[in-house]
């Protein structure tokens, strides 16, 4: 199996030891890439740079520079061209927040390629306008699988309509 991450920065000190723990517990016949959008973003800028991580999984660095820099065109061709290289049977992006991933989503239905959404919102993140609401359950229904990074954000999910369809062992239950 080949598995396509698409994260925006480069910079996450969490996510780096996230990828490189996944990278680690890969199976032998999978295949990981982790494509960053970019370095960083403006407002990290005074935190420092991201070399100073420790990125122990193979990833792809699309703009060395911050994101906010990165253009939509740019974004979204560079993105299909590293599908188109790698190949992956799954892709799992990091959000669903950037107009580029809708497009993105696009794609991947149309190539069949299964798509996996990885989700740090919850309710109480910001106001919740009715369409963007409805915008969001349509999107959230073009993937095959979830990854949440807390209850909170498996309670959104489920909210938006997603169908828990098999619980593993230790997870809780909504």
């Amino acid at each position: 199996m080949r598995v396509l991450i698409v994260h925006n920065i480069l910079w996450s000190h969490y996510k780096a030891a996230l990828f490189s723990e996944l990278a680690q517990q890969c199976p032998v016949d999978c295949t990981l890439l982790v494509v960053q959008l970019a370095e960083s973003e403006d407002k990290y800028n005074q935190l420092g740079k991201s070399g100073l991580i420790e990125h122990q999984y193979p990833y792809h660095l699309l703009h060395p520079g911050s994101l906010n820099s990165l253009s939509f065109s740019k974004k979204i061709t560079e993105l299909i061209s590293q599908i188109n290289q790698f190949k992956p049977d799954v892709v799992n992006l990091s959000g669903y927040y950037d107009p580029a991933y809708w497009l993105l989503i696009g794609y991947c239905r149309l190539r069949g390629i299964k798509l996996v959404l990885s989700n740090e919102s919850s309710e109480k993140d910001g106001s919740r306008n009715g369409w963007k609401e409805k915008f969001k359950r349509t999107l959230i229904r073009q993937f095959a699988g979830f990854i949440n990074f807390g209850s909170s954000s498996a309670e959104y999910m489920l909210k938006m309509g997603l169908v828990l369809l098999k619980s593993l062992p230790n997870t809780p239950q909504f």
